[in-house]
């Protein structure tokens, strides 16, 4: 009996000093995340779920990473029964981004102009929500695959304008992405 308590204790003590990865926060009311090219995402605004899809669309999210600056740029797509083909929309931008890693979401500047690093429009209110603002949010890439155009990341923001502020919690995208050069 002492040898079997003996061991049990020494296995809990293996198990409690082993490291283990962190799990990505989820929650009940969104898809989980998936690291696929599944062109899907989605998060909670303003703590409701909002999950990208459209059967008007073709596919719920576009994805860009311009070479050179390494500028990554996610647009997620929704559409509500009954409302227009489109009713709103989240987009991320980020510069640097060459990998898995943490990433602060930043304005980007394009030959067209520049972009906020976090970006919020509700069609059918029309308003918008946007901030060129360092500290906008946070991208965390958990996965990427350059060989197959594969991008997968979580990603949180906050964003005052014309919608009322829109607080985003617990986003993810998963996409296949179109390497670009500018």
């Amino acid at each position: 009996m002492i040898r079997l308590l003996a061991a049990a204790l020494a296995l809990l003590a293996i198990a409690c000093t082993e490291e283990s990865t962190p799990q990505p926060p989820t929650d009940p009311e969104l898809p989980p995340p998936t690291q696929v090219g599944a062109r899907a995402g989605a998060c909670l605004l303003n703590d409701s779920a909002w999950v990208a899809g459209s059967p008007a669309l073709a596919f719920p999210t576009l994805a860009e990473l311009t070479n050179g600056p390494a500028v990554l740029s996610v647009e997620l797509y929704r559409f509500i029964p009954g409302e227009a083909p489109v009713s709103d929309l989240i987009a991320i931008y980020a510069t640097g981004v060459t990998g898995v890693g943490v990433y602060p979401l930043s304005f980007v500047t394009y030959p067209e102009g520049d972009f906020p690093g976090l970006y919020y429009q509700n069609v059918i209110r029309g308003c918008e929500n946007l901030s060129f603002a360092a500290g906008t949010g946070t991208l965390e890439i958990y996965f990427y695959d350059p060989a197959r155009n594969i991008i997968s990341g979580r990603f949180s923001g906050r964003i005052p304008g014309t919608c009322g502020e829109v607080v985003i919690r617990n986003g993810w995208f998963d996409t296949t992405y179109t390497p670009t050069d500018y």
